[in-house]
């Protein structure tokens, strides 16, 4: 978010979609951001594979979490798809507003889910198949926390896992859709802030 606000405010964009379109660019960004983090998580597995063989454990007075090769690929899948659904909801939010002030006020709002989602770690923890940790793990704004969470305290059915990959996909494919749209009027408009009947003008005919 702060990203994309720092190159509306200084016009680089305006000279950026002289070479490339606004979908392009916002995909850029959410990659070329995204890419720094895969970096650092990188460093971190390359560290945990040098200091353990097999699998670590991590034991408390709850649970055993095994964290093996598969479940390594699992974290890597949820940072990822998660990211990608964020990360295009703060570019819409960079490209609407003209000040990071403005755009803090709607930061609480995007976080929720995952606030909601760290609230219910314990709960999910504890008792992984119920139904409400199942109805919570599929949400796809909470699912890159709480489905993770859940495969690392007991394997939840391969059904369930694969459902919730899929809704977390399709949302991510909505809100990349949603926020190309908002992003593409957005980065160019400056001045007051635009209402909601202006946003919904924009998803209409950008």
């Amino acid at each position: 978010m702060r990203s994309v606000m720092e190159e509306k405010s200084s016009r680089i964009t305006e000279v950026l979609l002289c070479a490339a379109s606004a979908q392009e660019l916002m995909t850029g960004k959410i990659l070329g951001t995204g890419s720094v983090g895969l970096t650092q998580i990188a460093a971190w597995l390359a560290m945990a594979a040098f200091g353990a063989s097999r699998s670590l454990y991590l034991r408390t007075t709850m649970t055993v979490l095994d964290v093996g090769p598969s479940l390594i690929v699992y974290f890597v899948v949820f940072y990822i798809l998660g990211y990608l659904l964020y990360s295009a909801i703060f570019a819409a939010v960079g490209a609407i507003f003209n000040s990071i002030d403005e755009a803090q006020q709607w930061n609480f709002v995007i976080i929720l889910p995952l606030i909601a989602a760290s609230g219910l770690i314990l709960p999910v923890a504890t008792s992984s198949d119920s139904p409400v940790s199942v109805a919570v793990s599929l949400f796809p704004f909470c699912s890159p926390i709480l489905m993770f969470e859940r495969l690392a305290v007991h394997d939840p059915p391969r059904w369930q896992l694969a459902l919730s990959l899929l809704l977390l996909v399709a949302t991510i494919g909505a809100v990349m859709f949603i926020s190309g749209r908002i992003y593409r009027i957005g980065i160019l408009m400056y001045g007051k802030r635009p209402t909601i009947r202006e946003l919904s003008r924009w998803l209409r005919h950008a």
